[in-house]
């Protein structure tokens, strides 16, 4: 890394407490480690839910999670597999082996593992059940068995035995693994038991945080265990292991994101923050933050605000977290961020408040916005975009003090706005079901007509990113409009510019897009 001299010239007493002072700002703006970027397209993913194990002839432990499959050979290595290595989804489900073959499900389609590579199939597996309310199911001693809320039970020729829950901590069985004469069952919130054909008896203890058990298999002289949340486990020689996967962010639900410091934040559905500091991810949620669910976030005055689904909103100085930065505004609830060099603006139910970095300008009593939910912010000069719900987008002048409206009758293809942005002299509107709405100029004009407009992002090219629920587009400076050919990118939620690269949050990853 090049290092940076600067030199000040000899002033005096004075030119001490200029350099002083330029010191102090430079610490305080000094960036985080800062994340380190992928030479190529990557994603990243969570494997800490798992939702199915099973183990092949050869000893290859097979692990099914929403962030893609997991494979542990029997010398101990770990290898993962995406939407990038073939998959037709990184949510996978359950397995089914055939020889050599290894069949992953997903919920739309399936995948099969041959000669070290995956082919992909249409459709897939739902089973029925054996039982209404099945959880899991098993073969033990040649007796089907299938546990349900209220217990197990055993297939007796066409009908079937009832076995009571044991005296257990745990709310029901979420997990059956055949051992030998025993039946193994995993006690959601407990632990493992084992039932003989006539009774339960406790078998083994598990840590606190493995509790959530939701799938059981065995390798060996290893039991495997998979959770809910915490990821998966091993026992072996009467000592538990996890088995975290590297540089993994907590959750990979991306709703938004934003580069602040060198380092990339992303809000999740429900699990706080994420943070690459380039010293591996970061978790960052309650009691630090104000909830589990952010949504929003913007840079104002070399701070971060974020915005919380609650409609509370955050500040960070790179340091510590202000809880409820916003607690004074007349309406409690941000509905959307955004800000300029000068200014921060939150929106607020029929209306909007500036900050300055000393005070606030409330803009909550014009008479045309009172009870509309605004949903983007647009500074642009003199002039603020406002965009609701229903109405369409308000143009606001603060020198005239004039609001004037644009709505289906000036041309907008819908008038439920979600995003506004700017590229060069055109204005861009995103909508929920009209697609994006043009304008450079006078009159509105419509592109990707039907697509719900999920995110949008202008690079320092002039180059526009759309995000919609069925890929990622780019409209050039020329006006051109040109899919982004990666077929892995659906469901996109959030975008953020990262010089000539992108970053892109799906509901089931977190991908960067080396140039696209």
């Amino acid at each position: 890394m090049k290092r940076r001299i600067v030199t000040f010239p000899a002033a005096g007493m004075g030119g001490i407490i200029l350099l002083a002072t330029v010191l102090l700002r430079a610490m305080a703006a000094a960036p985080l480690p800062g994340m380190i970027r992928p030479e190529s397209d990557h994603v990243f993913t969570s494997t800490r839910c798992i939702s199915g194990m099973t183990v092949a002839p050869g000893g290859d432990l097979w692990v099914a999670t929403p962030g893609g499959v997991l494979r542990h050979t029997p010398e101990g290595s770990w290898q993962q597999f995406t939407r990038l290595d073939g998959l037709p989804s990184q949510e996978a489900r359950s397995f089914f082996i055939a020889g050599e073959k290894v069949i992953t499900f997903f919920p739309t389609a399936s995948a099969t593992w041959q000669s070290g590579r995956w082919l992909a199939s249409a459709g897939s597996v739902r089973y029925a059940g054996l039982r209404d309310g099945q959880i899991c199911a098993a073969v033990w001693n040649g007796q089907t068995c299938a546990a349900t809320v209220a217990g197990l039970s055993i297939q007796h020729g066409e009908g079937w035995r009832k076995v009571e829950m044991p005296l257990s901590t745990g709310t029901h069985i979420s997990a059956l693994l055949p051992r030998g004469k025993t039946l193994w069952a995993a006690l959601y919130g407990d632990g493992l038991w084992q039932f003989d054909g006539k009774a339960w008896q406790f078998m083994l203890s598990v840590p606190a945080e493995a509790r959530e058990i939701t799938t059981l298999a065995a390798a060996g002289d290893t039991l495997w265990l998979g959770t809910r949340r915490e990821g998966l486990w091993s026992y072996q020689a009467e000592h538990w292991r996890r088995h975290p996967q590297p540089n993994e962010p907590y959750d990979h639900n991306g709703q938004s994101l934003c580069l602040y410091r060198n380092c990339l934040f992303m809000g999740t559905l429900e699990d706080g923050l994420v943070v690459d500091t380039g010293d591996g991810w970061k978790h960052v949620t309650m009691p630090e933050i104000s909830s589990g669910a952010p949504r929003q976030m913007a840079v104002f005055h070399e701070a971060l605000f974020l915005r919380h689904s609650s409609g509370k909103v955050d500040r960070f100085d790179g340091q510590r977290w202000e809880r409820d930065f916003c607690k004074d505004l007349p309406r409690k609830e941000a509905s959307a961020l955004a800000a300029d060099e000068g200014r921060l603006y939150v929106a607020q139910g029929g209306g909007w408040s500036e900050y300055d970095g000393r005070a606030w300008t409330h803009y909550l009593k014009l008479p045309d916005l009172q009870g509309l939910a605004i949903t983007a912010l647009l500074p642009d000069g003199d002039t603020l975009w406002i965009g609701t719900r229903h109405r369409g987008i308000a143009e606001y002048s603060h020198s005239t003090e004039t609001l004037r409206w644009h709505d289906d009758r000036s041309g907008l293809p819908d008038n439920w706005i979600t995003y506004l942005a700017r590229q060069g002299s055109t204005l861009y509107a995103g909508t929920l079901a009209g697609g994006l709405a043009c304008r450079d100029g006078q009159d509105w004009s419509p592109a990707l007509p039907g697509e719900e407009i999920t995110a949008l992002a202008t690079s320092e090219a002039s180059t526009l990113y759309i995000g919609t629920r069925n890929g990622l587009w780019q409209r050039k400076p020329d006006g051109a409009l040109v899919k982004v050919e990666r077929p892995y990118l659906d469901e996109i939620q959030a975008l953020q510019v990262d010089g000539t690269h992108l970053w892109v949050g799906t509901r089931t990853g977190l991908y960067f897009i080396a140039a696209p």
